[in-house]
C-alpha cells in the first residue's frame, strides 16, 4: 500500500475527477450561452422573414389595387368605345357619313319615321347605344365568369414511372391546357 502510494492517487485522482467536474459545468455553461445565442439568431431570423412577408403582402395588396384600377378603366373605355361604335352603326347603316345618296328604303322610313319627328332619332340613338352597351357588359361578366374556373394544380411527385406510355395513356384522360413540367433524376433505381 506504501510502496504503489495509493493514499497519493486517490487524492490526485480526486483533485482530476473535482478538476472534470468543472469542465463539465463549464461545458454546460457555455452548451446552455450557444443556446440562448442560438434562440436569439433564430428569433431574428423569424422576425426578419416576417417582415420580409409583410412588406411582400404589402406589395402585393398595392399591385392587386392597381390592377382593380386599371381593370376598372378598362371596362369604362370598351364601354365608351361601344358607344361610339353603335352610333357608327346606325349612321351607316342609312348610308350616313358614306357620301352617297340615301337609298329609297332610308328615305322612306329612316328619314321621315325616325330623322323628321323632334327627338326621335337621338331616342333610337340612346336606346341603341344602351342596348349594345348592355350586351358588352354582360359579355364581359361571361367571360370573367367563364375564366374563374381555371384550375391551378401543382403535384410533386416522388415516385419511379414504371412505363411511359402508361404515363402518357393516364394524361390523356385528364384535360389539359397547359403543363409545365421539371424532372429531376434523383436515382436510377
Amino acid at each position: 500500500y506504501k510502496v504503489l502510494h495509493i493514499s497519493a492517487l486517490v487524492a490526485e485522482t480526486q483533485t482530476r475527477l473535482n478538476d472534470l467536474d468543472k469542465l463539465i459545468d463549464g461545458a454546460a455553461n457555455q452548451l446552455e450561452n450557444l443556446q440562448q445565442t442560438t434562440d436569439v439568431i433564430n428569433t431574428k431570423q423569424l422576425e426578419d422573414a416576417y417582415t420580409n412577408v409583410e412588406q411582400n403582402t404589402k406589395f402585393l395588396v398595392a399591385a392587386t389595387a392597381a390592377n382593380e384600377r386599371s381593370s376598372s378603366s378598362l371596362a369604362i373605355m370598351q364601354v365608351v368605345l361601344a358607344g361610339g361604335f353603335a352610333f357608327d352603326i346606325i349612321d351607316r347603316s342609312t348610308g350616313g357619313t358614306l357620301n352617297i345618296d340615301p337609298s329609297d328604303w332610308a328615305v322612306r322610313y329612316v328619314f321621315a319615321g325616325l330623322i323628321d319627328p323632334i327627338g326621335v332619332w337621338f331616342t333610337v340613338n340612346i336606346v341603341f347605344l344602351f342596348f349594345l352597351c348592355y350586351a358588352l357588359v354582360r359579355l364581359m361578366r361571361y367571360l370573367v365568369g367563364e375564366a374563374m374556373g381555371i384550375l391551378t394544380l401543382r403535384i410533386k411527385l416522388n415516385k419511379k414511372i414504371r412505363s411511359e406510355d402508361g404515363l402518357h395513356s393516364f394524361l390523356g384522360t385528364k384535360i389539359l391546357e397547359l403543363t409545365d413540367l421539371n424532372v429531376d433524376q434523383i436515382s436510377s433505381t
